[in-house]
């Protein structure tokens, strides 16, 4: 078993390599789908969060938004079950990739915001390679006409009437998901 698991996150880090470096959404796909694949009958929820999540960044990356939205808050949800504040964080990433993809730059600043919050509560870094990617999804939404950053993860809200049904729903359950009570995982 432990020869699955390894090479299940193999294939997770030569997934992200792939679609971060290489620009190949398909051979991604196809990666963090082999992992899934894996590490779903084994019911490791960190790592099948991570796979949905690395499969809704193909999918965006591919112009799949809807399909983003959808894999992106499947992982959102199995994170917040399992108290992972840098999981959380990397959906809310995922998902203002999904709203760059969109064109609904209020909403990737806004996740883009929630993330950086969470990430700066628990201390986590970011390699030199995600901070420079999450700063071109940045400068993008800002080129889009969004120069103003969203001051509160609840602001985006208000943005919603232009946004896609699909995008309206995520942001909801996304922000509901992410500013709920800690009290359930004080004890985790």
């Amino acid at each position: 078993m432990g020869d699955l698991i390894g090479t299940a996150y193999a294939d997770i880090n030569l997934a992200s390599l792939a679609l971060v470096h290489e620009k190949n959404p398909a051979e991604a796909r196809r990666l963090y789908q082999s992992a899934l694949d894996a590490l779903g009958p084994l019911d490791d929820r960190a790592g099948i969060a991570e796979c949905l999540i690395g499969l809704g960044r193909a999918a965006a990356a591919a112009g799949e938004c809807k399909r983003a939205v959808r894999l992106c808050n499947e992982g959102l949800t199995l994170h917040r079950e399992t108290c992972d504040k840098k999981g959380i964080a990397s959906a809310f990433e995922a998902l203002a990739e999904a709203a760059l993809g969109q064109n609904e730059p209020a909403y990737c600043r806004t996740f883009l915001a929630v993330a950086v919050s969470l990430r700066d509560e628990i201390g986590a870094r970011r390699t030199p390679s995600e901070a420079e990617r999450l700063a071109g999804i940045e400068r993008a939404a800002i080129a889009m006409g969004d120069d103003n950053p969203v001051p509160s993860a609840t602001a985006g809200l208000s943005v919603g009437a232009a946004c896609a049904p699909d995008l309206h729903a995520a942001v909801a359950q996304a922000l509901a998901l992410a500013v709920a009570p800690d009290d359930e995982c004080k004890d985790q």
